[in-house]
């Protein structure tokens, strides 16, 4: 820092010199030490917020992950679902088949019977009327 002599007039020179000097020895340091004391704090808790960010990006992935999984499963079931119906149709379909053809075989029976047994009735009556 120079020397300043009370008879000689300060200069801007002078001046800006004794600031610069005064600012570089006093300021700085203290403005440094203030920034240091309020700031690191705040990184720190930053610090400890991007690791949870970090672990809460993880737990998102592995779910991601799962969800992904699940849908696949889910498209699986879907299909294996859909596959059974399609065999209980043509299940149900064969014993529909099985249940119309077999009604009908009683109906055809039944019209034979009624048509037998009018036969009987009318052999029945002929036999009657010979005797």
């Amino acid at each position: 820092m120079p020397k300043l002599n009370d008879t000689k007039p300060i200069t801007q020179k002078i001046l800006v010199e004794t600031l610069g000097e005064f600012t570089e020895k006093v300021i700085f340091p203290g403005v440094e030490a203030i920034v240091e004391k309020r700031i690191q704090p705040v990184e720190k808790r930053i610090d400890k917020i991007e690791l949870r960010m970090g672990g809460l990006d993880k737990r998102m992935d592995g779910l991601d992950t799962r969800m992904d999984g699940m849908e696949k499963q889910m498209k699986i079931d879907k299909n294996e679902i859909l596959n059974s119906n399609d065999k209980l149709m043509g299940e149900l379909q064969k014993l529909n088949t099985e249940v119309a053809a077999h009604t009908k075989s009683y109906h055809d029976l039944d019209e034979r019977i009624v048509y037998l047994e009018k036969m009987n009735a009318l052999i029945l009556k002929k036999l009657q009327l010979s005797a």
